[in-house]
C-alpha cells in the first residue's frame, strides 16, 4: 500500500527523509539526496515533479543539512566528516531496492566510500565531477565572461562566516544557471535553510580528495551534466576514461545548466525513464 504522501521520517542519527511522492512501480526507494552540501533537499521539488517515478521518491537530508537541525541553531561543532558518513551509509542499508540520485556535491560525496554500492539497486549522478574541476571552471567562465568572484572568496577565506559567504555565493550564482533560468535559478538556490558550517566543513575536505579512489560503479549508472555549468563543468566526466563502461551511461545536456531541469525537464524526464527500462531489463 502506497505511504501517505509528505510523511516525514527520522532514523536514529536524526536523518530526515520525507516522503514526496509515492508511486505504482517495481518497489523502488529513489533516494534524492541534497547537494550543496547545507541546501535544503526542497529544491528537488521541480525536478521531482516532472520525473514522475516508479515507487517512493524520498528527499533526503543527512543530520543538520538544510533544515534538518535538532536544535533551534546549528551545531557549529557538528563531525560533518565522521557523522555524515555514517548516516550516509546507514539510510542506504534502511530501505530496498533503492535507486541514489545525487547532484552536485551529493553525486561526489557517495563515491567516496565504495562499499555502499552493495546497498544500492542504482545510482544517478547529475551535475558533478570525478576528478578536481575548479580549473575548468575558472577557464570556462572566462570563456563565457562571467563575473569574477575572486574579492568575494578572498574576503571569505580572511574572515570565514555565514555574511561573508553568502556574499560570494550571490556572485557565485551566475556560473549555475543560463542567463534565461537565471531568475527562476536564484530563487531556488536561495530557497530553504542552508547551513553555513556544512559548507565551510566541505570546503576545507574537498582539496584533500583522492579522486583516483573513487567509486567506479559497477551497478547501472546514469551520469548526467550540463554544457552550459560553470560551476562544476561535465567536461569531467566526458573526459574520464574510467567511467567508460556497458553499465553506466553518460548524457550531457545541450543547453543545461547547473540545475539541468530547469533548461530541459522533458528530456531529463526521458533520460530517467530509459534508465529505469534498462534496470527492469537486468532484473528480468
Amino acid at each position: 500500500m502506497p505511504l501517505p504522501k509528505r510523511c516525514v521520517l527520522f532514523d536514529k542519527y536524526h536523518t530526515r527523509m520525507t516522503l514526496a511522492q509515492s508511486n505504482p512501480g517495481n518497489g523502488y526507494n529513489w533516494l534524492f539526496l541534497a547537494g550543496g552540501p547545507g541546501a535544503d533537499s526542497e529544491y528537488f521539488n521541480e525536478l521531482i515533479e516532472v520525473l514522475d517515478l516508479p515507487g517512493n521518491v524520498w528527499l533526503v537530508d543527512l543530520p543538520e543539512n538544510g533544515g534538518n537541525r535538532e536544535n533551534s541553531e546549528y551545531k557549529v561543532d557538528y563531525d560533518f566528516n565522521t557523522l555524515w558518513e555514517v548516516s550516509l551509509k546507514h539510510v542506504l542499508k534502511s530501505l530496498n531496492n533503492v535507486i541514489l540520485v545525487g547532484h552536485s556535491f551529493s553525486g561526489l560525496y557517495p563515491l567516496l566510500f565504495p562499499e555502499i554500492e552493495q546497498n544500492l539497486l542504482g545510482l544517478v549522478i547529475i551535475s558533478s565531477a570525478s576528478k578536481p574541476w575548479i580549473d575548468q571552471a575558472l577557464k570556462k567562465a572566462k570563456i563565457k565572461n562571467l563575473p569574477s568572484f575572486e574579492k568575494e572568496m578572498a574576503e571569505f577565506l580572511a574572515n570565514k562566516t555565514p555574511e561573508t559567504f553568502h556574499k560570494a555565493r550571490k556572485v557565485f550564482v551566475y556560473y549555475y544557471f543560463t542567463p534565461e533560468t537565471f531568475d527562476k535559478g536564484n530563487e531556488i538556490l536561495f530557497r530553504g535553510d542552508f547551513n553555513f558550517h556544512a559548507m565551510n566543513w566541505w570546503l576545507s575536505k574537498a582539496p584533500s580528495i583522492n579522486f583516483d579512489s573513487l567509486l567506479v560503479p559497477s551497478i547501472p549508472t546514469l551520469i548526467i551534466g550540463g554544457s552550459e555549468d560553470c560551476a562544476v563543468p561535465f567536461e569531467s566526466y566526458l573526459e574520464d576514461e574510467r567511467y567508460r563502461k556497458s553499465n553506466i551511461w553518460i548524457k550531457e545536456i545541450e543547453g543545461g545548466s547547473h540545475f539541468p531541469w530547469l533548461e530541459k525537464p522533458l528530456e531529463i524526464k526521458a533520460l530517467f525513464h530509459d534508465y529505469i527500462r534498462k534496470i527492469s531489463n537486468k532484473e528480468s
